[in-house]
């Protein structure tokens, strides 16, 4: 079963999909394929122990990318076979019922989000190597890569029992993973692009209606730091 794709390159696409996983850590993993538009039978690239959300391409050999985090195992990907054998056993022994520690609990089509966060990791193919861009209880929303100064730029919000329905705009260096806070005021972001060293944000001001307001296109001004008129 696809999830999602990106392009490699003009003639091949990357996909995560579901075949060929372990059945004991299915839930817990994402196999990632390569297929050619010439045609042929798509070929497995590699495998991250994580439920991935979201990918892009940096160069030929790293990808940026963010995952579901448990604030309970916030270092999941580094355990070993067995660790992650007994995380699964005990997921399952325990399907039964749920313990409520935040709110909301519950969001459409991911189910219990209770004690989950949307992490951003930096996935290196060389050396098989996923390393955490973002704290454990730092949810991201939307993420764009600019590959010239290989940044990373996000919309996330740090909660703890409460999220809030807003989100901060933050930047991250992929080669000295150091987080800077962009934007002090906070906005209902809905999606970043980076356009010939632009960044666009689509996002919501909330001023009239609230959430029911219409969304809006604005290019964030890295000197002033706030959001300014696309046109």
């Amino acid at each position: 079963q696809e999830s999602f794709y990106i392009w490699l390159d003009d003639d091949s696409i990357l996909f995560s999909s579901g075949r060929q996983k372990d059945e004991q850590n299915k839930s817990l993993s994402t196999d990632f394929f390569k297929i050619t538009l010439t045609g042929g039978e798509a070929i497995k690239q590699f495998s991250l122990p994580l439920i991935v959300t979201s990918l892009e391409k940096l160069n030929d050999d790293r990808f940026v990318l963010t995952a579901l985090s448990d604030v309970n195992h916030p270092n999941y990907h580094e355990y070993s076979d067995e660790k992650k054998g007994k995380v699964a056993n005990d997921i399952k022994e325990n399907a039964f019922f749920d313990e409520i520690h935040e709110v909301p609990f519950w969001a459409n089509g991911a189910q219990m989000t209770d004690g989950k966060r949307n992490r951003l990791f930096i996935y290196d193919v060389n050396e098989n190597k996923l390393t955490p861009m973002t704290p454990p209880t730092l949810t991201v929303g939307d993420f764009t890569v600019d590959k010239t100064s290989g940044k990373v730029y996000f919309s996330a919000t740090n909660f703890k029992n409460i999220r809030s329905l807003e989100s901060q705009l933050f930047e991250s260096d992929t080669e000295k993973l150091v987080i800077n806070k962009l934007s002090k005021s906070k906005f209902g972001v809905y999606g970043l692009f980076m356009v010939k060293e632009r960044l666009l944000v689509l996002h919501n001001r909330r001023k009239t209606f609230g959430m029911s307001e219409n969304p809006v296109w604005s290019v964030w001004d890295f000197d002033k730091k706030v959001m300014g008129d696309l046109c």
